[in-house]
């Protein structure tokens, strides 16, 4: 079987086959999802952007239309990256499939199936918790019908959507339809955002999968029973498994820098328009809480949740890359280096130097993801909308 039809790989690869993002997919195929998946994008912004013609221009609006707009942005961003980086992301999958077939030892392939597991996990976890979560949040909008039967009023409750958009005819008259394509509309966003997302993690635990591989070489190449060999064999065997080790680093660092290089400008741009898009979900938060708007504080607190767990999400697996490139070093440190040859010690130095700066998921040059970096995105966030918050009329 295939690996990437394996149950290691089957969700991701189901998740970019649905959308025309699986590069290994029919090209006509592809070209047709594609203009299907733009074309439900577009609608999303243009039905946004047509309430500046219709409704009396204010900052409210702007705030209003642009709280979801840039989530759309977001999830377009990601799609194109993934569709027109398609060969780069080809690549990546080619390497990981290389990588697999490479290992015959027993040990070895268990660390990188449970690596490659954590990502499955990480994938099926976070689409769970994406479709359940927002076929909940789209019942919600039912809740007025709900309760014109269980307490009924002398007229039927209105219907009221959280976000400012045109549609060109009587909302209330076809609530179920514009319910029923919005509900379209956010599906293909959040399986965008879920196919880009997942297949980030999935690569980076590769890479940690990698590096784990290295520091079990290390380790292995000063085993305890290499003390019952003669002087020559043992140094032969450590010279050998030494040279798996440096072979496998040097592949997890080739291997996060064809990943970065594909993705670190790609997630600048999605970086900007995170902190721009939770600065304004939060000041519209705020003024639900001020207003004690229900179904506005619900709609919003949700969304600026959303917007912690994916900046939580880009971070951790970039701390994940981090302290695994550490661990390669400390591993290495510790090693009785000092009781083999000094053409030995020259192998264990080289390792030393390579690992002695840690691998990092670089945004653009600017920005690193890791637990620190959480903090600065969030902090940046809530700088501007208190900003907005404070200069509001």
């Amino acid at each position: 079987m295939h690996l990437f039809e394996s149950r290691y790989f089957n969700f991701n690869r189901l998740l970019m086959s649905l959308i025309g993002l699986w590069p290994y997919q029919k090209p006509g195929s592809r070209r047709i999802k594609m203009i299907l998946v733009s074309f439900f994008l577009v609608e999303g912004i243009i039905a946004q952007l047509m309430s500046f013609v219709t409704i009396e221009y204010s900052r409210d609006l702007l705030t209003k239309v642009f709280s979801f707009s840039f989530i759309i942005l977001i999830c377009t961003v990601e799609y194109n990256v993934l569709y027109f980086k398609s060969e780069q992301v080809k690549c990546l999958f080619e390497q990981v499939l290389y990588d697999w077939h490479a290992l015959t030892d027993a040990e070895e392939i268990e660390i990188i199936q449970k690596y490659a597991n954590k990502g499955r996990l990480c994938t099926i976890s976070a689409g769970f918790l994406l479709y359940s979560g927002i076929l909940v949040f789209f019942s919600l909008f039912f809740v007025p019908d709900i309760l014109d039967i269980v307490a009924p009023l002398n007229e039927p409750r209105r219907h009221q959507l959280p976000i400012a958009i045109e549609t060109f005819f009587d909302q209330e008259k076809y609530f179920l339809f514009i319910i029923i394509n919005g509900l379209v509309i956010t599906l293909i966003d959040l399986t965008i955002l879920l196919t880009f997302e997942t297949l980030y993690a999935v690569f980076i635990q590769h890479a940690c999968g990698l590096l784990k591989l290295t520091s079990h070489r290390i380790l292995n190449a000063f085993d305890d029973r290499l003390q019952q060999m003669s002087m020559f064999k043992s140094k032969c065997t450590i010279c050998v498994k030494l040279s798996k080790a440096i072979k496998i680093h040097r592949r997890s660092l080739e291997f996060a820098e064809c990943l970065c290089s594909t993705f670190s400008i790609s997630y600048l741009i999605l970086c900007i328009f995170g902190i721009a898009s939770l600065s304004i979900n939060l000041f519209e938060l705020l003024k639900a809480i001020e207003s004690k708007h229900t179904s506005q504080i619900t709609y919003f607190g949700i969304t600026v949740f959303g917007h912690l767990c994916y900046m939580f999400w880009v971070n951790y697996f970039g701390q994940n890359l981090i302290d695994n490139s550490a661990d390669v070093f400390a591993q290495t440190y510790n090693v009785q280096w000092y009781t083999v040859s000094p053409h030995i010690q020259k192998k264990i130095l080289f390792i030393l130097h390579r690992s002695s700066k840690n691998i990092l998921f670089d945004v653009g040059h600017i920005f690193t993801f890791s637990m620190d970096g959480i903090a600065t995105l969030i902090n940046s966030s809530l700088s501007y909308s208190m900003l907005l918050y404070s200069t509001r009329t």
